[in-house]
């Protein structure tokens, strides 16, 4: 039976469920929800369906998740931090059971959901990954009908928002891992920062300042005290003063794609800071690798009709 049609007999079930729950495929992709679910966390179905909960959503630790009970047969409960549409996260008690397919394997899973107790206690770091979660939601929902740049930009806003950042950019880096084009910096940076030169501005990665070190050294850099560095560079004119900055690599295949900064937060940055960074700069570059795709099937297509137009003015009909 194909994984439709399992859904499908498996819908009248979802919806007499006294409890919130959903079905997703193996990865963790959202199919299915049910009313229940969409009252707690204040989503229809549609904008629920094709979300990514078990990686980008909820985190790389809920992913791992569904892999574990992919490969035990065994569910796995827990409790993790929703989105709400409100802009507000919920505090969830989520259980992940497989559903096992014709072949015997699991081939999507039930996930349920309720609400943790009042009494439950809710640390700060807890409520740090829920902001997390909202924001990077939000971010995919905002993703669909806005340009690349427009969410670069916005990603910049969320993440500076989350690591108390002044300052945020975005790079992309060439092939040979030479150079780097600007791609956007944050609403801030622009606003109140930075007047130097913006988007599409090239840099010799051997020549750039402490900034590139995440790509010599291949790693993400935390600099907590600019000033001290011995090895750093003036700065162009206009560019924001830096006091402090993190920076994270986006690597794909052992090649680094893009830079993902942020700087002048009022205190030390931490491993917090560099997770949630580093989170953000792989969704940017995922995002930014579909819309480009998305660009360049527009691009056939428009041109498969001009073929076609032109191919069709050429035809002249004879009538003898």
């Amino acid at each position: 039976m194909a994984l439709a049609q399992e859904v499908e007999v498996l819908l009248p079930t979802l919806a007499s469920l006294p409890m919130a729950a959903m079905i997703t495929d193996c990865s963790g992709v959202v199919l299915c929800v049910n009313p229940h679910l969409e009252a707690l966390v204040g989503y229809a179905a549609d904008d629920l369906v094709g979300q990514p909960l078990g990686s980008v959503v909820l985190g790389t630790s809920m992913q791992d998740n569904f892999q574990t009970v992919a490969a035990t047969g065994k569910p796995w409960k827990g409790k993790s931090p929703f989105p709400q549409k409100s802009g507000h996260a919920v505090p969830l008690e989520i259980t992940i059971s497989p559903i096992r397919g014709a072949t015997g394997a699991a081939s999507h899973f039930l996930v349920t959901a309720r609400d943790v107790p009042e009494s439950s206690a809710v640390d700060v770091a807890w409520q740090a990954e829920a902001r997390v979660h909202q924001a990077v939601f939000s971010l995919l929902r905002f993703a669909g009908d806005h340009s690349l740049g427009e969410v670069l930009q916005q990603t910049l806003d969320e993440v500076c928002a989350l690591t108390e950042s002044k300052v945020g950019f975005c790079h992309f880096v060439s092939e040979d891992e030479q150079s780097a084009h600007l791609q956007a910096w944050s609403t801030a940076t622009l606003r109140d920062y930075c007047k130097a030169e913006g988007q599409g501005l090239h840099y010799d990665l051997g020549m750039a300042g402490v900034w590139a070190d995440c790509v010599r050294e291949r790693r993400a850099i935390i600099h907590n005290d600019y000033q001290s560095l011995p090895h750093r560079k003036g700065l162009p004119p206009g560019h924001a003063e830096v006091v402090r900055e993190l920076v994270v690599p986006v690597f794909r295949r052992d090649r680094i794609v893009a830079i993902l900064g942020v700087g002048n937060k009022a205190a030390d940055y931490g491993q917090q800071d560099m997770e949630t960074v580093t989170r953000f700069a792989e969704l940017a570059w995922v995002i930014a690798e579909h819309k480009r795709t998305e660009e360049k099937l527009r691009k056939k297509e428009k041109r498969h009709q001009t073929i076609l137009q032109t191919a069709m003015d050429g035809f002249w009909v004879v009538d003898h």
